[in-house]
């Protein structure tokens, strides 16, 4: 190689480093511009994070004040709380997430948020309803999807859906609409065998409370009001490994 080749090749090698150089250099300004980029948006996210969580904690405090105020007109707030309990304990025998299963036991705590609708001398009648009475008893589940019905929060839209649905049977014999099967939603089943238990669980002016282990039978085996094929098979296993479970929250008058 003479030395007019030396010169080139040393001045193409001079030239390589100096992009190489200047390649790095471009290369380490994008870096810190990602890093900056990357910082902003953690600091976005984290103010984002924190105001969806502000707004989970009113919508939460919207939930209970509601709670509170049907637990006050039927006088007992533990009935409510149980309920809250016995469909925790259904979410986790299906192992749904634990925000699926906190919308649906909160959620359960507005089933009859509809009954605001209904009279007092329907509501609290001490004897059996006649035909015309139910009738209008069995509104409470529109009511409550009306009043709940057009919020964007998913805790509100689950409680919708639950006082909508909550009388819903697996054979489709219930009401309002007569829905079998998986077309109830899952948040309706959940509750409404929940709800069964802690009504049979209950004393109410025209009946006495039953002891855990005659609801238990009822529920799993029936008694000629209410059989098996009224609630979905799953959650009704569901109940029969759990029911100890249930037994033990029933005898708690409140959480709260």
């Amino acid at each position: 190689m003479d030395d007019a080749q030396l010169e080139r090749y040393a001045r193409d090698v001079k030239q390589m480093m100096l992009r190489e150089r200047e390649q790095a250099r471009q290369l380490e300004q994008l870096t810190e511009q990602v890093q900056v980029y990357a910082t902003e948006l953690r600091t976005r996210l984290e103010i984002e994070r924190k105001r969806i969580i502000e707004v989970e904690e009113v919508y939460d405090e919207a939930l209970m004040r509601l709670a509170q105020a049907i637990a006050l007109r039927h006088h007992e707030k533990g009935c409510l709380d149980r309920l809250s309990r016995y469909c925790e304990i259904l979410c986790r025998s299906l192992s749904l997430s634990e925000q699926e299963t906190r919308q649906i036991a909160m959620g359960a705590q507005l089933h009859d948020i509809g009954e605001i609708g209904i009279s007092d001398e329907i509501l609290f009648k001490p004897g059996p309803l006649t035909e015309e009475e139910t009738a209008s008893m069995r509104w409470h589940c529109w009511v409550g999807e009306n009043l709940l019905r057009g919020s964007n929060s998913p805790l509100f839209d689950t409680a919708r859906q639950i006082a909508l649905t909550h009388h819903e049977r697996w054979n489709g014999m219930g009401y309002p609409h007569g829905l079998a099967g998986t077309n109830i939603p899952l948040c309706g089943r959940i509750v409404m065998l929940a709800d069964v238990y802690d009504a049979l669980r209950s004393a109410k002016p025209c009946k006495a409370a039953l002891p855990h282990a005659m609801a238990r039978e009822i529920i799993l085996e029936g008694n000629g009001r209410l059989s098996p094929d009224h609630f979905d098979p799953e959650l009704l296993d569901c109940f029969a490994r759990s029911d100890r479970e249930f037994e033990e929250i029933s005898q708690r008058p409140s959480w709260r």
